[in-house]
């Protein structure tokens, strides 16, 4: 069982990276933009891994600066909705 969660997730994966190269591939086209981003945005509704994944992903892209201005404002997008948001440090000294 635990072989077949981890196939999964590996494929899951690699289907986002796939999907997310389209993405970053899309430069100035806009159609090809629009349509990869609804490809991503079909592929995550409703699953929390997957969003968590995404958020993740875009957070990376974010930092390497991948895709034209367009994609970097869908993935900036992506980022402050999907990804885990750092919780507040606590003070342990009293």
């Amino acid at each position: 069982m635990m072989r077949s969660r981890t196939a999964r997730s590996n494929a899951s994966a690699s289907e986002l990276r796939n999907l997310m190269r389209r993405v970053i591939a899309a430069g100035s086209d806009q159609a090809a933009l629009a349509t990869a981003v609804k490809q991503i945005e079909n592929w995550v509704a409703g699953d929390k891994q997957r969003q968590a994944a995404l958020g993740q992903m875009a957070a990376a892209a974010m930092e390497r600066g991948a895709g034209s201005e367009a994609a970097q404002k869908q993935i900036k997008t992506w980022k402050e909705k999907f990804s885990e948001k750092e919780p507040a440090p606590e003070n342990k000294e009293k």
